[in-house]
């Protein structure tokens, strides 16, 4: 276990950490045409950049994230930092598009620093702040979100788009430092050989992952939806107004950064069936106003910044109840979690694209409302168990 910690730095230095990780993973889609034209990519084929970060965070996830329950998490966040920039660093000396992947499918591997710093955070929390702890670095995703959506842009329209990852690389480097220097050690560890569940085990055998898990799945199929289909019928519509929401989508991930201490204090005062009951009943009135005709385009950012901050909430508090389940297994409880979640986001996207081509938005709207039921069946079930279950520890 971690040795005792005065003061909120360390867990502010992860959430940091937790926001450049994730905004390193989504910082190369509003950059995409330009680094197709600097680079002779099929315009066609430039979306297998993104493809190749992803990939590699999935990677990270199964490899390295299970790590966290065997290693110093201070040494590996500490690495991993340094990893990725040198990683970043690579990238404004690319020439073509497979040294660009390659480099990019490196830094989607370290960037589960985002989950490590979670593990990390609920370990460094007394365990009546577990939910803050968890809230602050969702935040800090949440912002790196934001950062990612509305800094490379500009910058790159400026001095180039290798120039967002050369400061990238430049930041990441400080950070090493700051990791190594400003977290804490921890003590104990399993010794080399002890038996650990992995994380397929987990989501099989875990009982609270079991039942948390599902939730986030429909949770975040709801944000994979929204997120896809959002810029694609704006991008797509004549109205000028639809055209103008466009920049503004970009700001609507505050909602969530507000939402996620909020939801981790309020689960840290005996309120987290609340939350999820109350935020799938958000969700689903933000369905109904991005399903309403008369909503107008303050109507529709409403509704997405509702729905963002509800998502956000809930996974605050899934995360919070599932971390205070094994404080030795919290790495790979996380990381299974995260499975759960990466499905959820890819099977809303993939059902996003092809509700647009054969019913249009308000088919979208139509599944998004049945999803958001669907959470609030789940919410009032967990409710329902949550008295009956008490909570088991995993090894």
């Amino acid at each position: 276990m971690p040795t005792a910690v005065n003061g909120q730095r360390p867990i502010a230095l992860l959430a940091v950490l937790a926001g450049f990780s994730v905004a390193n993973l989504y910082s190369a889609q509003p950059l995409l045409k330009a680094m197709a034209q600097d680079l002779a990519m099929p315009p066609a084929w430039s979306g297998a950049v993104v493809a190749a970060t992803q990939l590699g965070y999935a990677l990270g996830l199964v490899v390295l994230v299970p790590l966290g329950d065997r290693l110093p998490r201070r040494q590996l966040l500490a690495l991993a930092a340094a990893g990725t920039a040198a990683a970043l660093a690579a990238v404004p000396w690319t020439t073509t598009a497979l040294a660009l992947g390659w480099a990019l499918a490196v830094v989607g591997v370290l960037a589960v620093a985002i989950q490590l710093s979670v593990a990390f955070a609920a370990d460094l929390a007394p365990s009546h702040s577990t939910g803050r702890a968890i809230g602050a670095v969702t935040a800090g995703v949440a912002l790196g979100v934001v950062a990612a959506r509305l800094l490379p842009g500009p910058i790159a329209a400026s001095l180039g788009w290798r120039s967002v990852y050369a400061a990238s690389a430049g930041i990441a480097a400080a950070l090493a430092g700051l990791l190594w220097w400003r977290l804490p050690g921890e003590g104990t560890r399993p010794r080399p050989g002890t038996p650990m569940p992995g994380v397929a085990a987990l989501v099989f055998n875990h009982p609270v992952l079991r039942q948390r898990g599902p939730a986030a799945t429909v949770n975040f199929a709801m944000l994979g939806l929204l997120w896809t289909a959002l810029p694609l019928a704006a991008g797509a519509a004549s109205d000028p107004q639809a055209l103008q929401a466009i920049p503004l989508i970009g700001l609507v991930g505050l909602a969530g950064a507000l939402a996620a201490p909020w939801a981790g204090r309020a689960a840290d005062s005996g309120h987290d069936q609340a939350v999820i009951t109350g935020a799938a009943l958000t969700a689903c009135g933000a369905w109904c106003l991005l399903a309403s005709l008369h909503s107008g385009l303050w109507g529709l950012i409403a509704g997405t910044a509702l729905l963002d901050a509800a998502v956000q909430a809930a996974h605050v508090t899934h995360q919070r109840r599932l971390l205070r389940t094994g404080a030795h297994a919290r790495s790979r409880l996380v990381a299974a979690y995260m499975l759960f979640y990466a499905a959820g986001t890819a099977a809303g996207a993939t059902a996003a694209t092809w509700l647009l081509a054969h019913g249009g938005w308000q088919a979208v709207c139509q599944l998004g409302v049945a999803l958001g039921l669907a959470s609030l069946a789940q919410a009032l079930w967990l409710r329902r168990k949550a008295s009956a279950a008490p909570i088991r520890s995993c090894p």
